[in-house]
């Protein structure tokens, strides 16, 4: 066998079949395989691994390219496979001065979570796979829409389009097995090999912890209620709202606290009650929900 500089060669692609056959026994091919620049695919995942058989097109596939698809600007070779911003459908006998139809190829556009996401805990992340590789891209939801739709301005028939519930919010520690859980079984239940890998670790991307610190207990010289008395008591760390009296954060109105650093607080005379430590909001100004 020729031997060809890794530049020359992609590795690691896969094909579910009906594309490939085994030049030597005419068989349909399912599995790994490689390509070198000159068009040739060999079984295995790279040059050295296997007998490295010499794969053919089957004709289901010669018929399935009646209308082939050429993509100009690609190069394979030079890593702009994912890039490239269109794909020019031609038919048998096309002439080079001819109008091709064409129709846009997905890229990467990932979906943000909005603030109302955040208030439900979770939002929809959407992604595509290229079918006969382990590629894969994030994509927004009218690039999903118009692929799970067959739209024919996409290239639809090139790659899957898939959705997974995202979790923004709640434990940490939960929220990162949560969603690494969901990818593992993307991957399991469509044999989208590598696609958790793909994702590096970063299961707690978008996270926010929105969960209150809630029973904390102030004995004094640490914050200041709106009327700028020294607040002893229970409190609670709201994770937008910051420090606020009661144990608890309830929907009833109740005041912020503020962190006393160095201001001079009006200081509690000895004919005047400690603020309310129970959950009860004070009567003062400065509340918040």
């Amino acid at each position: 066998m020729s031997y060809y500089p890794k530049s020359q060669i992609l590795t690691n692609l896969y094909t579910n079949g009906k594309e490939y056959i085994f030049s030597t026994t005419k068989i349909e091919y399912i599995g790994y395989y490689y390509e070198v620049s000159n068009g040739n695919k060999f079984t295995g995942k790279n040059p050295n691994d296997g007998k490295n058989i010499l794969l053919e097109i089957s004709n289901t596939k010669k018929i399935s390219n009646e209308f082939s698809v050429v993509d100009p600007t690609d190069n394979k070779f030079d890593n702009k496979i994912e890039t490239d911003p269109y794909n020019i459908i031609t038919a048998p006998g096309y002439l080079p001065n001819a109008t091709p139809n064409i129709r846009s190829l997905p890229y990467p556009n990932p979906t943000l979570p909005t603030s109302q996401d955040y208030k439900f805990g979770e939002f929809q992340r959407y992604f595509a796979k290229k079918n006969n590789e382990l590629r894969y891209l994030e994509i927004d939801k009218k690039t999903y829409t118009l692929l799970q739709n067959e739209d024919p301005t996409i290239a639809w028939d090139l790659y899957t389009p898939i959705t997974v519930t995202w979790e923004l919010s709640g434990d940490e520690e939960k929220t990162y097995n949560i969603n690494k859980n969901v990818v593992n079984l993307v991957e399991r239940n469509n044999k989208w090999y590598g696609f958790t890998q793909w994702f590096k670790d970063k299961f707690l991307k978008y996270y926010q912890n929105l969960t209150p610190q809630e029973n904390l207990y102030t004995s004094g010289k640490e914050f200041k209620t709106p009327n700028g008395r020294e607040y002893i008591g229970l409190y609670h760390i709201h994770p937008k709202n910051g420090a606020m009296v009661g144990a608890t954060h309830i929907k009833k109105k109740h005041d912020f606290l503020t962190p006393i650093n160095s201001t001079i607080l009006s200081p509690l005379t000895s004919s005047q009650s400690p603020p309310n430590t129970s959950s009860s909001p004070s009567s003062g100004g400065g509340g918040g929900y």
